[in-house]
């Protein structure tokens, strides 16, 4: 099932930073780790998916990623000029607010983003409160009950090693914004 016109979606604004002239495997490479980023994070989170079983045969393979059509990230918006900038959305329910809550800690912790600071504390702010207004279970509200949780499904191993490509990739992460 695609998205349809009507809302609520909850928005994601993305800005990169790359060398000038960077490849397209950079490129399309960055985009792919962010988009495994966050279905790792929906797989591990979302009950829905709990029968999914987390391999590395084929869990890293594009097509072995079971989420409905509605679940992924759609693209509104995709600019790479340089610096790479896109903005994606998905259908806003819990599932989809505590794994963008996932992705925003994980990626605190390869990026590291001293002015926006005081920003990413309102964005995590706000979708803590976006949680408690789905009424989401309180314990994927803090960084280590989100790791317990990706550690019972076996996810941990699959999202650290994406926040690492991510961490190492020629294009940087430079704004994460939810909308």
């Amino acid at each position: 099932m695609a998205l349809s016109n009507e809302g609520p979606y909850l928005e994601l604004r993305v800005e990169g930073k790359e060398e000038p002239f960077p490849t397209l495997l950079d490129v399309t490479s960055f985009l792919y780790d962010f988009n495994l980023l966050y279905e790792f994070s929906r797989l591990a989170i979302d009950p829905r998916y709990a029968g999914y079983t987390f391999a590395p045969e084929y869990s890293w393979m594009r097509n072995n990623r079971p989420l409905a059509d509605a679940d992924r990230l759609h693209v509104v918006e995709l600019r790479h000029q340089s610096p790479i900038a896109f903005i994606v959305i998905v259908a806003a329910v819990p599932s989809a607010v505590a794994a963008v809550w996932g992705i925003l800690q994980t990626v605190e912790k390869i990026v590291d983003w001293p002015i926006d600071r005081e920003m990413k504390r309102l964005e995590l702010q706000k979708l803590r409160a976006d949680l408690e207004a789905a009424n989401q279970s309180p314990e994927l509200q803090s960084e280590e009950s989100f790791r317990a949780h990706l550690q019972d499904r076996n996810a941990a191993q699959f999202v650290d090693r994406t926040a690492e490509r991510l961490r190492i990739s020629p294009s940087k992460l430079e704004r994460l914004a939810s909308l």
